[in-house]
């Protein structure tokens, strides 16, 4: 739908796709984008440019990499394209094209097999909330939804900051779990609600903290390294 979108704004046929990114790993996934499509798709050596642009970033700050024409050189290596052609005749290409778009159709739609009414009747059952947690900067909060989208319960634990030293910023991980766990504790008690009766959890969470921890024991090897620091 994209392309053809782009190519209706654009007035021409497009030649080729340049594709990257994680999901470009997947050969199956690029053939058949390349058959739907009717088109070339070029996937690019490096796929995760973003992740290299880092580590080189990186590397030239502490002089691991020395110089900046040696970080030229090993992007030049690094780059290029796999070419997957298109391998699919028109009429079938229409054919799968149009078999997905019926798929597309029939998902959005399944909503109409069960009405609102019912809805609420089966939430009122078994589940009956929803559970959301919100893990902050300075705060963890936790909160439950009912069937209406109406909040039943809140609670919402303060965060200690540490400053080691001038411009840096860390959690303790221990105190950052601990919190969640007695905020969801908390809000099933002030509902009298049960484990079981939470449908679904939603999180939102502090996005570029940093933590490492051991994956045997699972304890963290020291303090989280805050989005602040």
């Amino acid at each position: 739908d994209v392309m053809e979108a782009m190519k209706k704004d654009f007035g021409k046929d497009l030649g080729a796709m340049h594709v990257d990114g994680g999901m470009t790993a997947n050969n199956f996934l690029m053939q058949l984008q390349a058959d739907l499509l009717g088109c070339e798709v070029l996937r690019a050596r490096m796929p995760e440019a973003t992740v290299l642009g880092a580590a080189f970033a990186a590397g030239l700050a502490v002089d691991f990499y020395h110089r900046v024409d040696e970080v030229k050189d090993m992007l030049g290596h690094a780059g290029g394209w796999e070419s997957f052609p298109n391998k699919m005749n028109m009429s079938l290409r229409d054919k799968e094209y149009a078999r997905w778009k019926d798929a597309v159709t029939r998902a959005m739609d399944l909503q109409r097999f069960d009405s609102m009414e019912k809805k609420k009747k089966k939430a009122a059952g078994a589940h009956r909330y929803i559970l959301s947690i919100d893990q902050g900067t300075t705060s963890s909060r936790a909160l439950l939804f009912d069937v209406e989208g109406g909040a039943v319960a809140k609670e919402q634990m303060e965060l200690k900051q540490h400053y080691p030293h001038p411009g840096w910023t860390e959690h303790d991980p221990n105190e950052i779990l601990n919190s969640v766990v007695k905020c969801c504790e908390s809000v099933l008690k002030q509902a009298g609600a049960k484990p079981g009766e939470v449908a679904a959890i939603g999180i939102t969470n502090q996005r570029e903290t940093t933590v490492a921890w051991d994956r045997v024991t699972g304890k963290p090897y020291n303090k989280a390294i805050v989005w602040l620091d």
